[in-house]
């Protein structure tokens, strides 16, 4: 059975008492550490002669040989601790995103109060670059054809003012439309749906929010 290495004879010629005892730390996780496995008789025998740097290195003292090694594995593990902390870990104080609340609905109904038409806007929470995400829901209102469409707006005084989009409905059945806006909701006082006709080039009011 060979003899582990002696760590005061590996460490002499080391004078700095915190190199020392980091070497030692190192130095009894080797020893504690399993041993690698044999090699293969391939590549126990040597096939060529010891290159020129390899020749220098043997005049080395074997002691100071041995604290070169010793700092060489130091450096290895703590490499591999660092790696290990970085991928395998979530930072501390960091949780993971979580699914935005869901933000204000508003309800939109037609001022006919015969017309069983509605609409719902869910807004979501204002991103970081200004826009405002909502989903748009509309049901009971005419397919359009012929170049007309709806639009979703923004109103002042009842009056639409400013488009966040465009879109159709389907024949039958809901409709529901993604939008983006990116205007400031608190310069306005309303929403609203609007019909604009093509052959007319006009647009009417058919829906408010109530």
């Amino acid at each position: 059975m060979t003899r582990p290495p002696d760590f005061d004879e590996l460490m002499e010629g080391v004078e700095s008492a915190e190199e020392r005892d980091r070497l030692r730390r190192v130095h009894d996780l080797l020893v504690a550490s399993a041993p690698p496995p044999e090699l293969s008789a391939a590549l126990a025998s040597p096939q060529s002669p010891p290159a020129e740097d390899d020749v220098q290195d043997e005049w080395l003292p074997q002691r100071r040989l041995g604290a070169s090694l010793l700092v060489g594995f130091a450096a290895l593990a703590a490499a591999f601790g660092i790696g290990y902390l970085v991928g395998d870990r979530e930072p501390e104080g960091r949780p993971t995103a979580a699914p935005a609340p869901a933000g204000q609905v508003i309800s939109l109904r037609p001022s006919d109060q015969n017309n069983t038409a509605g609409a719902s806007i869910r807004l979501g929470r204002k991103g970081t670059d200004g826009n405002w995400p909502m989903v748009v829901t509309v049901r009971g209102l005419d397919h359009l054809t012929g170049g007309d469409y709806y639009a979703l707006a923004l109103t002042k005084k009842g009056k639409p003012v400013v488009t966040c989009g465009t879109f159709n409905v389907s024949p039958s059945g809901a409709t529901t439309i993604r939008m983006i806006a990116a205007y400031d909701l608190k310069n306005f006082e309303g929403w609203a749906i609007t019909h604009y006709d093509h052959a007319s080039r006009s647009d009417r009011v058919v829906m408010t929010e109530t």
